[in-house]
């Protein structure tokens, strides 16, 4: 599924993100720089707003027969996120975090997409498995932007 650079547009232009929108996304840097940060890293799957909120740009794990060191399960109804580590993870998370999620997935005619699919509460903070709960089904720019410290 191609970018629609004018789908995405009218996103930003109406101020906010809502999982019913059908717009793919490009990776996290076009992501953040939708959103108004100015400095990421190549690579990076996330953005911190602040030591609260983060940008998540993870890959939902598609094939459970690869050796992967992180996967990343979406239940069917959207609303719980398992993030599970081959090795224990760094120790920059806490239950309470919010995370503004974008994953990278399939979609219905089996093309690679980036939707935007919920902030979600971090609400098990394990070792090697972390837990989420959806906290909002719509996000608005301008509460993002005001968190922005980069």
């Amino acid at each position: 599924m191609s970018v629609n650079k004018q789908a995405q547009l009218d996103v930003i232009n109406r101020g906010y993100f809502d999982i019913s929108d059908d717009v793919n996304f490009e990776g996290v840097m076009n992501i953040a720089r939708l959103i108004g940060f100015t400095h990421i890293s190549h690579g990076a799957g996330g953005k911190r707003f602040n030591n609260d909120y983060k940008l998540w740009v993870p890959h939902l794990t598609l094939d459970e027969t690869k050796q992967y060191k992180c996967t990343n399960e979406l239940s069917d109804d959207g609303n719980i996120l398992i993030e599970r580590s081959s090795t224990q993870f760094i120790n920059d998370s806490h239950v309470g975090e919010i995370r503004v999620t974008f994953m990278h997935m399939k979609n219905d005619t089996g093309h690679k997409t980036v939707k935007f699919i919920g902030a979600y509460e971090l609400i098990e903070n394990g070792k090697t498995k972390r837990v989420y709960h959806r906290h909002d089904t719509k996000v608005y720019l301008e509460d993002l932007r005001k968190m922005i410290n980069d």
